[in-house]
This record gives C-alpha cells, structure tokens and sequence, in this order.
C-alpha cells in the first residue's frame, strides 16, 4: 500500500485521538487530583521504555526465570548512560538513516518521506529522557528538589 503522507496522517489522526483521550479518561483513577491534565511525560516514558517490553517478551517466549530485583526509591540525581544505550543506538540508526536518504536518494517520494517521518518521531520520543538521563541537571524534578 501507498499514500501520501498527508493522507497517512489523517487516516493517524483517529487513532492517535483515540489513544490520547483513552488515556486522559484512565487517569482519574490514576493520579492524584492535583495532576489532573494532559499525562504527556508519562506518555513519553512509556514510549521510551520499549526496550524493556522486548527484554520481558523475549525473556517469556524462552521461558528464562528472571529474578525480582525491587528498584530503589532514592535518586543519585548522576550521570547514567548505560540505562539509555538503547536509546542512543536507535537515535543514531534513526538520524543515519534519514541523513542517509536526504543524501543519497535522486527524489524523496511519499514512502521515503514517511519513513523519514517514523524515523524522525523515533528520535522525538527518545530524546528527552535520553537527555535527562546524561545531563540530570536538566530534569524538571531535581531543580524543585523532588525525588
């Protein structure tokens, strides 16, 4: 199948509607009264956590016992780059890749535009916590002194 990416975008737009309101509506039962707005940050978490869904799904298929490992509470506000290699590898396949077609392909037709695009929201959606995660001091939290 081919379309322009125009047209893919509203044929997304449904879905993506639905997703964001499905989600406001859940979490009334969710969060706390005075975080009742657009749950934007936990969205992006979500999203950039999708190397720990694989890990689990993997880890099931193959039937591997993992062990619990409870996460400690408290927060080093330190550097982490190990938590987000994965991140940083689809960040960089993804701005390779769209370099790569800017560079090399004669004309840039609606299915090279709207893989650049899925690249490109690759790289919308791991940056931030990929930032906050090599460069704490930018995290929104640890300037209010919240854990």
């Amino acid at each position: 199948m081919e379309f322009a990416l125009d047209e893919f975008a509203i044929h997304l737009a449904p879905y993506v509607a639905g997703i964001f309101l499905t989600y406001w509506f859940v979490q009334r039962w969710y969060t706390h009264s005075s975080e009742r707005r657009l749950p934007w940050r936990s969205l992006v978490l979500e999203k950039a956590t999708w190397h720990v869904y694989l890990m689990a799904l993997v880890s099931a298929l193959t039937g591997r016992k993992v062990e619990y490992l409870p996460t400690p509470k408290g927060s080093n506000h330190g550097r982490v780059p190990w938590l987000v290699l994965p991140h940083l590898v689809v960040i960089v396949a993804s701005v390779a890749a769209v370099v790569f077609a800017l560079l090399t392909y004669p004309r840039l037709d609606d299915g090279t535009l709207l893989m650049i695009f899925f690249a490109s929201l690759n790289v919308l959606l791991l940056l931030p916590v990929s930032v906050v995660a090599l460069v704490p001091s930018v995290n929104w939290r640890s300037s209010r002194g919240a854990a």
